[in-house]
């Protein structure tokens, strides 16, 4: 097993050609620099797809977002054995794109559970939340950019999904986007 380091837009030098798919997982396509990013990133993956093979996105659907004017993704809480995390998505469009305010809430412990080492009489300002936060530009990749730009990359049958099951792509409704195209043969 080897593990390789690239970039959109720099895998075929790193990686050769024949593969049967490319996927794509986690927002990470929206990273790519705007237009021009997405066009080297995917003529990049049909370059390393053999015939037939297949690319696969899955990001946050980007339609939703812009259309819809979302300000916010719904807040998600993890209890860790370090303590509790919120994690809060912040959203903001920018000319150049999407960009994204990912701000961490956390609390090294809560209720009766606390470190070794600690006791019900330390400073509760030292054991209170915490906050985290950075930003990320994401190119806007709504479905319809993404569709047209695959098929200029030379993928065929390009078609979207709303989850993992298969089920139809809603564009204002789905949080999420998979889509998948086929290199032409």
């Amino acid at each position: 097993l080897s593990l390789l380091q690239g970039g959109f837009g720099g895998l075929e030098p790193l990686v050769g050609t024949g593969w049967d798919c490319v996927l794509t997982l986690g927002n990470g396509l929206p990273h790519v620099d705007g237009a021009a990013g997405l066009r080297a990133a995917l003529h990049d993956f049909a370059a390393i797809v053999r015939p037939g093979g297949l690319a696969v996105l899955h990001l946050l659907n980007h339609t939703r977002l812009i259309d819809g004017r979302i300000r916010m993704l719904p807040p998600v809480f993890r209890e860790t054995p370090d303590g509790d995390r919120v994690f809060l998505k912040v959203i903001d469009r920018v000319t150049d794109g999407i960009l994204f305010d990912f701000v961490t809430l956390t609390r090294p412990f809560s209720g009766d559970v606390r470190p070794s080492g600690t006791s019900a009489h330390d400073d509760p300002a030292e054991t209170g939340w915490h906050l985290r936060s950075r930003r990320s530009l994401h190119a806007a990749l709504p479905f319809e950019l993404l569709s047209t730009a695959l098929t200029d990359a030379g993928f065929t049958a390009v078609t979207a999904y709303g989850d993992h099951s298969g089920k139809r792509f809603a564009p204002h409704d789905d949080e999420s986007v998979i889509v998948v195209a086929q290199r032409a043969g």
